[in-house]
């Protein structure tokens, strides 16, 4: 599965957020408590 796009709308710590993706590997980098795991889980709800 290809993911091009991402967007939150307020989503757990995100008021709104709008991420373009490229093919290949993206790493979501960030401090302790910035809401890294939230895309992974954001697209298995959108999948519901």
């Amino acid at each position: 599965m290809f993911v091009s796009r991402l967007e939150l709308t307020n989503f757990r710590n995100y008021a709104r957020l709008e991420l373009d993706l490229a093919e290949g590997v993206t790493a979501i980098i960030g401090a302790n408590g910035q809401g890294k795991p939230v895309s992974p889980k954001r697209c298995r709800i959108s999948r519901r």
